[in-house]
């Protein structure tokens, strides 16, 4: 597959439709990403007072798991180096929306889908209005997951 300068209209489109957000830091508040800040604090404090991980909140829903249900997950080895790179929530949003894209252009052009089609498809996949309502009710994990699929069916097909 000859690789050409074109995948380049992806991230810069999306950048360009996404300006306020990834430059200003002026995305959306999510109820659920603000909901989540009493719940940090109070497994930091309960950090502090013991070396032990809090596996308990007890202050929502009258008692819920906290490391089960995903309330507080501290295993991710690389969420320090993550952190440096993408500094505000918002360009980490970017990133894996801009990383969906042309992984669904790369996709494409293996399928021997036009240059134009592709570019389009990849456009389209960053721009999608489900990626911005998930941003707006605070399920961004849902879009890095998504991120990844046409890299995964990318490489399904290479192994045929």
């Amino acid at each position: 597959m000859k690789i050409d300068k074109t995948f380049l209209v992806v991230p810069l489109f999306c950048l360009i439709f996404l300006w306020q957000m990834v430059i200003d830091n002026k995305a959306p508040l999510a109820s659920e990403s603000i909901s989540y800040v009493p719940i940090r604090q109070w497994v930091e404090t309960t950090q502090e007072s013991s070396d032990d991980f809090p596996h308990w909140f007890p202050n929502l829903f009258s008692g819920m798991q906290t490391y089960g249900g995903y309330i507080y997950t501290p295993g991710d080895p690389t969420r320090s180096i993550l952190n440096l790179l993408f500094f505000n929530r918002d360009i980490k949003i970017w990133f894996y929306l801009t990383l969906g894209g042309l992984g669904l252009f790369y996709f494409l052009r293996q399928l021997n889908v036009s240059i134009m089609a592709s570019v389009f498809s990849g456009v389209v996949f960053c721009l999608t209005p489900y990626a911005f309502g998930l941003i707006n009710a605070g399920h961004t994990n849902k879009i890095y997951a998504m991120a990844f699929i046409p890299w995964v069916l990318m490489g399904a097909f290479q192994v045929e």
